[in-house]
């Protein structure tokens, strides 16, 4: 779903939702009484839980990952309903102290500060709606991004029902007939609710940094999270569907300092899944992103929006350094470059010179050229870390080298949910143990958590499940909260604490 049609559509929501509220038979309905500042609980307590439950159901029809589908849901229905309790218990002590402090003032000044007081508690009802939408998203930016335009939007809206209450409709008489007073109270009710949805879903789209549109479709992805995974499994971000060629977890994006992101290529370039491409060059590692540039994986084709790289020329390095600080955002790297002198020029010596004389020293010859070895970056095997900073790929027209495919990628990651890893995602590898610990030579390296020992944990792979096993570390391994005494298979979902670092299997 593109954001123009999901601001569309929760602003029709909204006056839906309002419009039924408004039509139910139930005590304080608007339909049987009018509408005033005394609004019965109940009748809040229905419009909330309809008018959030309607805009769950549009985050879970725009969202791909499972999780954040039944979130959207249950959150919005939910924090509806307290929203609205807590808005109808708030709005009357607020509109009274607010009453008793306006003497003096103008008449203008003193309709417009009653008239926000009076739409205080639909703002404190947008507030609470608009953070749980955006919390179902599992992104802080997002919550207060739905908590700020649900506080608007619910303002607004309670300001546009407490004038369409009180204005007569152009034509009636100065007594009009009950029919016609039900009708105008339903589109008060539809003009909170939808003020209120549109703001929910317009505040995230006005302040969102980066995004990913599908080139087929337009569908839109806002990249609110410091790592964002794309890949075939439901459990991902942004779910790839329809192509075997993608793996279950086949790349991430992740944030960087300045607003800026990178993406990290997570599956196997073997035969089993598909190539990368950046702007159809394709990649195996690591590789900034640029607002406009084209994401291609297998059949599916992403354009990428970011307003730090907006109009820019250069983002700096082609491949990243593999460290981040513990808070999660890693600052922007610079280049590895290396300076080389220049070799001396091969001419022989001119005849009757110095240098053409028997015996005379000779230049001495240029010092060698260094070469680097690759470093391991955090989360990738060593063989693609080595393949990531440009290792020679022999003669397989740019496939992965026969040494590097038995460490190729699977797709099944640990996600560090605390300590100073929280945000990364580490990858598994299939074909052999994969061990963790402090050590840096390790395939899941923790250098940053000083409470990990150098070799802490094994994974190993028996055909299809993978065993966790501790190491004999200094500080014991805990799975799912319990101390680990033997082997156990893991299962996704499974919590696994080494140190500081507590890491999700999925």
């Amino acid at each position: 779903m593109s954001s123009s049609a999901k601001i569309w559509i929760s602003l029709l929501v909204g006056m839906a939702a309002g419009a039924l509220a408004w039509s139910l038979p139930i005590p304080g309905s608007p339909y049987r009484v009018a509408l005033d500042s005394q609004q019965p609980a109940l009748f809040d307590a229905v419009f909330g839980t309809l008018l959030g439950f309607g805009l769950g159901l549009v985050g879970a029809w725009a969202a791909d990952a499972r999780v954040e589908k039944k979130l959207s849901v249950g959150l919005g229905a939910g924090c509806g309903l307290a929203g609205a309790l807590l808005g109808d218990a708030l709005g009357t002590p607020i509109s009274s102290a607010v009453a008793h402090t306006m003497h003096g003032l103008s008449e203008a000044a003193q309709f417009v500060l009653l008239s926000v007081a009076q739409a205080s508690g639909w703002g404190v009802f947008g507030l609470v709606l608009g953070g749980g939408l955006g919390g179902a998203r599992r992104s802080s930016r997002l919550a207060w991004q739905g908590a700020l335009g649900g506080l608007a939007g619910g303002l607004l809206g309670g300001i546009a029902l407490n004038l369409l209450l009180q204005t007569q409709v152009s034509g009636f008489s100065d007594a009009p007939t009950a029919a016609q007073g039900r009708w105008y109270q339903a589109l008060a009710l539809a003009a909170l609710g939808g003020l209120t949805g549109l703001g929910i879903a317009l505040a995230p789209r006005l302040a969102r940094e980066a995004w990913l549109r599908t080139a087929r479709g337009g569908r839109e992805y806002v990249l609110a999270r410091l790592l964002v995974t794309i890949g075939q499994d439901r459990a991902c971000d942004i779910v790839l569907r329809g192509d075997p060629d993608v793996a279950p977890v086949h790349a991430t994006i992740e944030a960087m300092t300045g607003g800026k992101h990178h993406l990290t290529v997570a599956a196997g370039m073997g035969r089993r899944y598909a190539r990368v491409t950046i702007n159809n060059r394709p990649i195996m590692g690591e590789q900034w992103l640029a607002d406009g540039d084209l994401v291609q994986i297998g059949e599916h084709a992403l354009v990428f929006g970011e307003r730090a790289t907006r109009g820019g020329l250069s983002l700096g390095p082609s491949q990243p350094q593999a460290w981040r600080q513990g808070w999660g955002v890693r600052p922007k790297p610079e280049p590895r470059t290396i300076s080389f002198p220049k070799a001396a020029q091969a001419t022989p010596p001119a005849a009757g010179s110095p240098e053409a004389a028997p015996g005379a020293a000779r230049p001495a010859p240029p010092p060698p050229v260094p070469t680097l070895e690759p470093l391991p970056l955090l989360g990738l095997s060593r063989d693609m870390a080595a393949l990531s900073l440009g290792e020679d790929s022999g003669d397989n027209g740019g496939e992965a080298p026969l040494s590097a495919l038995p460490a190729l990628l699977t797709g099944i990651v640990l996600r560090a949910e605390q300590g100073p890893y929280v945000g990364r995602a580490f990858v598994v590898e299939a074909s052999g143990v994969t061990r963790l610990g402090r050590d840096i030579a390790q395939e899941i390296p923790l250098p940053m958590d000083k409470t990990v020992s150098r070799l802490h944990a094994r994974i190993v792979p028996e055909g299809d499940e993978y065993v966790l096993e501790d190491a004999g570390s200094a500080n014991g391994t805990l799975a799912n909260g319990l101390r680990l005494t033997g082997r156990r298979v893991l299962r996704a979902g499974d919590v696994i604490q080494m140190g500081a670092t507590v890491l999700r299997y999925t």
